[in-house]
């Protein structure tokens, strides 16, 4: 497997402007970075590894999957701190989401739930491999 080699925190200012309306204290340059870990990560893992790494698109979608990891991290400290989320927090949260599925569709060689997750559903039906350790009649 071919890793997608990034800059992540040169990537940190992008996703800033992603979540421009959280303020800072509740998205600090280490939680976005963090994000854009978790975002690499998966992207790499889930990523169809012909598509050439220089590609702009799969920077892309590591910076919108770290906007909507980013977000959701904002919504459980808000959550915490204030006691209650934002108003507009579960519609943000939701179109983030979208926004990320759209780009990882494009690039996934493994179907992904809308929750953005690996669909394990699919692999139901897929034959598996049985075996089993019995005693050997050679000697040692």
């Amino acid at each position: 497997m071919v890793i997608l080699a990034l800059d992540l925190p040169s990537l940190i200012f992008d996703v800033r402007a992603g979540i421009s309306d959280i303020p800072g204290e509740y998205a600090t340059d280490n939680q976005v970075h963090r994000a854009l870990k978790l975002a690499n990560a998966f992207v790499n893992k889930v990523r169809d590894q012909t598509i050439d790494e220089d590609d702009d698109f799969l920077k892309n979608c590591v910076i919108v999957l770290a906007i909507y990891y980013a977000y959701l991290g904002y919504t459980s400290l808000a959550e915490r701190q204030l006691g209650t989320l934002p108003p507009t927090a579960a519609v943000r949260v939701k179109a983030l989401r979208e926004l990320a599925a759209s780009f990882l569709q494009l690039i996934s060689v493994v179907p992904l739930t809308e929750d953005l997750l690996i669909d394990s559903s699919s692999y139901r039906d897929t034959p598996g491999i049985a075996f089993g350790i019995t005693n050997s009649v050679l000697t040692e």
